[in-house]
């Protein structure tokens, strides 16, 4: 039985499907880059930039945003923000097909955030079900109310969920009191452009 998580330490969640697609491409993009060169020495190296912009753009659409979960705040980065949610400024998180938190924004209002590349539930799939059923054992017919319980227990991002509300039963007084921070993705940013500049100069000289 794998170990609960460690409420003093970082937790990462971005979607699994995002971690193996950015390697993925990352892998392609070194074989043919390491191709190129050593079939046309260095003409060759002219596709590097062109290479390093794709690389750039699915790190910063699939790899780069995610949800932090710290011992008392929340961390979403979308693609070009992050917004910075200590516990005390969180109303409510919801968990649907994305992880969304009603928050108190810096100027007092109340906000929804999306954490648009966070885990979120499993699409429904009847032949999964259908296999599922023929392992043995009686088979449950769930409505719809029961199979999304179950969808959102079985989400990864559930942990968000029971951590903000195990932290607000403990400390109600302060809920609504703290202020969410949004910041720009300077780093991000900064990559892409790096990157899209080096493909304009490639094609202009």
């Amino acid at each position: 039985m794998p170990a609960a998580p460690d409420p003093a330490a970082p937790l990462i969640l971005r979607p699994r499907s995002a971690e193996v697609i950015t390697i993925v491409v990352a892998v392609a993009a070194a074989l043919l880059a390491l191709d190129a060169v050593l079939r046309a020495g260095l003409t060759g190296a002219l596709l590097l930039p062109g290479l390093l912009l794709l690389l750039a753009v699915v790190w910063a659409l699939l790899w780069a945003p995610r949800v932090v979960l710290h011992r008392e705040s929340l961390e979403i980065r979308n693609v070009w923000r992050t917004h910075m949610l200590p516990f005390t400024a969180i109303r409510e998180v919801r968990l649907g097909a994305m992880l969304r938190v009603d928050a108190i924004t810096a100027d007092g209002t109340e906000q929804t955030l999306t954490a648009w590349n966070a885990p979120g539930l499993r699409r429904d799939n009847p032949l999964r079900r259908r296999e599922a059923a023929a392992d043995g054992g009686p088979r449950v017919r769930m409505g719809p109310e029961e199979r999304l319980r179950k969808d959102q227990r079985d989400s990864r991002s559930a942990i968000v969920v029971d951590r903000v509300e195990a932290w607000q039963e403990h400390h109600e007084a302060e809920v609504g009191t703290g202020r969410a921070r949004t910041r720009w993705n300077v780093p991000v940013i900064a990559v892409l452009a790096v990157t899209l500049l080096l493909v304009v100069l490639r094609a202009v000289l």
